[in-house]
């Protein structure tokens, strides 16, 4: 509600929605798709991990992101679910 997520020459980025500077969410391969979780903590993306895209979770804040998916085939987060106990991906 108060930041906007967006993916930049292959990183994700976080500002605030009134404006400001930009800070990068991780610093570890090309990453797309980010979606925050309903409470605005988390944030899902893909991270293209040397043949395909899996899913990563981490803090809305920055830190270490925790791999969930190991697929032979690209994974790319759309939403989650209103519990956020869930991620949709496709």
């Amino acid at each position: 509600q108060t930041h906007i997520a967006f993916t930049y020459a292959g990183k994700i980025w976080i500002v605030e929605r009134g404006g400001g500077a930009a800070k990068r969410l991780n610093d570890a391969g090309t990453e797309n798709n980010p979606a925050f979780s309903p409470d605005w903590k988390l944030i899902a993306f893909a991270r293209w991990t040397g043949g395909d895209f899996d899913i990563y979770v981490s803090p809305a804040t920055g830190g270490e992101a925790r791999r969930l998916t190991f697929q032979g085939e690209d994974d790319l987060p759309v939403a989650w679910t209103p519990d956020g106990g869930e991620i949709v991906f496709e």
